[in-house]
Formats: structure tokens, sequence, C-alpha cells
């Protein structure tokens, strides 16, 4: 993971990742989405490839 950044929006908290690879992303979910199914989180996530990122 390049990035991780979360807070709260006008009616969810919203969390934005931005990864390596989409293969990296792939692996991750494996183990995080079925924590988060058992922690009642429904829905999938949003993703979004990458047009650019810069880092200081």
């Amino acid at each position: 993971m390049l990035a991780h950044i979360s807070g709260q929006g006008e009616r969810t908290f919203r969390v934005v990742d931005v990864w390596e690879s989409e293969e990296a992303l792939n692996r991750f979910a494996e183990i995080l989405v079925p924590i988060l199914r058992e922690a009642g989180v429904e829905g999938d996530p949003e993703v979004y490839p990458a047009l650019t990122y810069v880092s200081a």
C-alpha cells in the first residue's frame, strides 16, 4: 500500500487506499473482505485506477 487516507464523509466513513498494483489490492482483499463481512460491513468497495501518484 502506498497511501491510506480515512475520514468522515457527509453520511458515511470513507477510506481511500492507493496500492502498488491491482494484484496487491486483490491479495489484501482476500484477507480483509471476510473480516469486514463478519463485522457487518456490507457492500463492495469502489475501485478506480490511479492515473497519477505524487509523493513528497
